[in-house]
């Protein structure tokens, strides 16, 4: 558990100045002062917690049970809660939650009665994905089959994906890290989950192609300029009474790095069908700009007199001194020695 209260699951192991926890796609690393404990279960991490607590604090407690009820421990958030009920009788916030849950209770209750009965509105569907594969599996088959582990972005070609790759990582995940991980981290409960690359210890490869991946999932590849990644940063954000946007308009400096790394994974075939069909398009009548006149203005042909270079000489325009005063010039003459 680190010290924001994040659980990171996995098989624990510890160095001289930092935890290491092993996963299927490989080892985290965290700074011994990022880590608040190890422990066997999410039971103990709680027991942990509730020994730290003010005798009287109902905040701490308050941000205790949100803790449990975003790991899934409601009889441990229904104790804390009922805890700050105790403290503080009318604390509308802790009775308004426990109300909540004692719903949900009811409503889970009936359902295990009745099948049929179902809870109005909009449900999450719950989708049964296949457990990740072992490690050693995944890297045999990569040597089996050549697969070098490129990174992979929609359909652009091996080098550009290389090369995009590494701007996300000098440039955009630098920004995600500053403005998105402190919601959007493991415990977010939507798909756009980062991991924290504080230090050089977190940017590993894998933790780096995470971030990736799901930067891309708000990429809209048909139309890069509407991709979620750039509209939702530019309107009202988060959950709390004052919402307001990441960054304040199209013009902001770190609005624009995102900008651009989204357009330019355009690949190499929109851009060559752009260009062709801008090569196909004319004026619809047929008419090709400036053919065929060799007057300039909105001049009449039925009126106006020949050009100058048929031979024939325009009037003076009228106001102006005739040609006839205009004297001619005077031949140079040197001066005398």
């Amino acid at each position: 558990m680190l010290t924001n209260g994040r659980i990171i699951k996995g098989t624990v192991s510890e160095a001289e100045k930092e935890f290491l926890v092993g996963q299927r796609i490989g080892v985290m690393r965290f700074p011994k002062d990022r880590v608040a404990g190890a422990f066997n279960s999410l039971r103990e991490a709680y027991e942990f917690q509730v020994q730290q607590l003010p005798a009287r604090d109902c905040e701490e407690r308050m941000k205790l049970a949100r803790w449990c009820l975003n790991e899934k421990l409601h009889a441990e958030a229904k104790e804390q809660l009922e805890k700050v009920l105790e403290l503080s009788s009318n604390h509308s916030q802790a009775r308004a939650m426990l109300f909540t849950m004692e719903q949900a209770a009811t409503i889970a209750v009936q359902r295990q009665r009745d099948p049929e009965v179902k809870q109005t509105g909009a449900e999450r569907p719950v989708e049964n994905y296949p457990g990740a594969l072992d490690s050693a599996v995944i890297q045999k088959a990569q040597r089996g089959l050549n697969i070098m582990g490129m990174p992979v972005i929609f359909d652009l070609p091996t080098p550009l994906a290389i090369k995009r790759t590494q701007e996300f990582i000098n440039y955009v995940n630098p920004l995600l890290q500053a403005y998105c991980v402190k919601c959007h981290d493991g415990s977010y409960d939507g798909p756009f989950q980062l991991v924290p690359t504080k230090n050089r210890a977190d940017r590993t490869q894998d933790a780096l192609r995470v971030n990736l991946d799901a930067t891309l999932r708000l990429i809209d590849q048909e139309n890069l300029s509407k991709s979620e990644l750039l509209t939702t940063t530019l309107r009202p954000h988060g959950n709390g009474p004052r919402k307001r946007s990441i960054f304040p308009g199209s013009n902001d400096k770190a609005y624009q790095i995102l900008s651009v790394w989204v357009q330019s994974l355009r690949s190499s075939n929109d851009i060559k069908d752009a260009a062709r069909s801008v090569g196909r398009t004319g004026p619809e009548n047929g008419e090709t700009f400036a053919v065929g006149r060799d007057r300039i203005g909105n001049e009449n042909p039925e009126t106006d007199p020949p050009a100058i270079s048929s031979g024939g000489r325009r009037p003076p325009l009228a106001g102006t001194p005739s040609a006839r005063r205009i004297p001619p010039p005077s031949p140079f003459v040197p001066p005398a020695a």
